[in-house]
């Protein structure tokens, strides 16, 4: 590495001895050049430089070497003059911030994730002198990113890539409304993509009402709604010993030939017929 200072070094042979060495890169001339054996001389000072310019070393006005940038024999390690100034800095004046640096003085970096990676790899950074260092995260089939590093999933995606949407109703009314907006999706990179339905709404995207109670419960509590092959929601009413036996669009009555407040009681039968087909089965408190 050059050292200290010097703008590149030379490595070469013929350096040392008598008269005067000089550095010519194009048409730029190093002011200071200093020989440290005959193999090595550093040129020091040079504002100037660019590698794809021709590199004469002279001494006493005869050339010693003569090659481009790169060429075997005449090896030449340049210091990035940029580097000599505080931050992050690139072009021919340093005027400009390094890729993934902002900041009046290209000091601050643009956002990564754990693992080093500028805005997750998901995202671009508005980064230079007059950047805000913010991540524009991306938006597309492959993905959409948001978050401050572009390492999470936008509202209404999942899965690991964000590539995923949750369901939408499938009606014009809604605009697509992710869970129809009856529901909140489990969404994000480890998301299930299911909609989790508010009463009195079921279905895959929540957008069917289901028959609901005075009260406002769902089915009455007595039964469960499911999406019929029309898209309404349909109250399947209990009919067991343990829950009941219930009947009614919202399962909010018995089913014939029960009373009682849960529906458990049967009704008196002849013939297999509640009230032998001649009357009306009504609860009584405290009939057994």
């Amino acid at each position: 590495c050059p050292e200290d200072g010097a703008d590149f070094v030379v490595v070469g042979q013929g350096f040392n001895g008598h008269g005067c060495t000089s550095v010519h890169v194009g048409p730029h001339t190093c002011p200071t050049v200093a020989v440290v054996n005959d193999t090595y001389l550093e040129c020091r000072g040079l504002l100037a430089t660019g590698v794809s310019l021709p590199v004469v070393v002279e001494r006493s006005g005869l050339p010693l070497a003569l090659a481009p940038f790169g060429t075997t024999g005449l090896t030449i390690s340049f210091v990035d003059p940029c580097r000599q100034k505080p931050g992050h800095w690139t072009g021919t004046g340093c005027e400009a911030c390094q890729a993934t640096w902002y900041g009046t003085e290209c000091g601050v970096q643009c956002p990564r994730t754990a693992d080093g990676t500028v805005c997750g790899g998901h995202g671009m950074c508005d980064d230079g002198v007059r950047g805000s260092g913010a991540c524009m995260c991306f938006t597309s089939l492959q993905g959409a990113w948001s978050g401050a590093e572009c390492s999470e999933c936008q509202p209404g995606h999942y899965g690991p890539g964000c590539d995923q949407l949750c369901p939408a109703a499938p009606v014009a009314e809604l605009n697509n409304v992710t869970c129809a907006g009856h529901g909140t999706c489990s969404d994000g990179r480890t998301g299930t993509g299911l909609c989790q339905c508010q009463t009195p709404y079921t279905g895959l995207s929540c957008e069917a009402r289901c028959p609901v109670s005075p009260e406002g419960v769902r089915c009455s509590g007595h039964g469960d709604c499911e999406v019929d092959a029309v898209g309404v929601g349909v109250c399947h009413c209990a009919a067991n010993t343990a829950a009941g036996h219930w009947a009614g669009p919202g399962c909010g009555m018995c089913a014939e030939g029960w009373a009682g407040p849960d529906c458990a009681t049967t009704c008196p039968q002849a013939s297999g017929t509640p009230c032998a087909g001649h009357g009306t089965c009504v609860w009584a408190a405290g009939a057994a």
